[in-house]
């Protein structure tokens, strides 16, 4: 048996498919810990030189519309995933459009359609600019400000 501290390399368990190919670890405190390889199972090695496809990005302004009564500039945002990328067999085009309010500089409404997840549409309704009433940022009638007693004194 090896001493604490040493690496022990200890043969296949058997032929069988599926068994650990190569067993090695250190010794620990009078017991081996071991790591198991099985070369059956293991993922391929990425190809020297080989390169993770990229999604293709394009931004294009859409022009000027209003919504909502708020003039608003589109932008349109295309993503093209290329085949490979999530194991797919074709391209996957994703696109969104962004119209924004130029007075109130927020997004009014958003389109996003994928073939992955479907179509998604945001949009902000009911906008209301008339100030509101201030009522609603008075106490109500009943409530009442007391003071409270200074705390006592700690003792050390």
């Amino acid at each position: 048996m090896p001493k604490v501290g040493q690496s022990a390399v200890v043969a296949a368990l058997g032929p069988s498919v599926g068994a650990p190919s190569v067993i090695g670890g250190t010794v620990s405190g009078g017991s081996v810990v071991a790591i198991a390889t099985n070369v059956d199972s293991a993922p391929p090695a990425p190809q020297a030189g080989a390169l993770r496809p990229r999604p293709q990005t394009k931004n294009e302004p859409i022009g000027t519309q209003v919504i909502e009564g708020l003039l608003c500039d589109g932008t349109r945002n295309t993503i093209t995933y290329p085949v490979g990328m999530f194991g797919n067999d074709r391209e996957i085009v994703a696109t969104g459009e962004t119209w924004t309010s130029q007075e109130l500089r927020i997004p009014v409404l958003t389109r996003r359609s994928d073939p992955r997840s479907g179509e998604s549409v945001t949009k902000l309704t009911e906008i209301n600019r008339t100030e509101p009433d201030p009522a609603l940022f008075l106490p109500p009638p009943d409530y009442k400000i007391e003071d409270q007693p200074a705390p006592a004194p700690s003792k050390p």
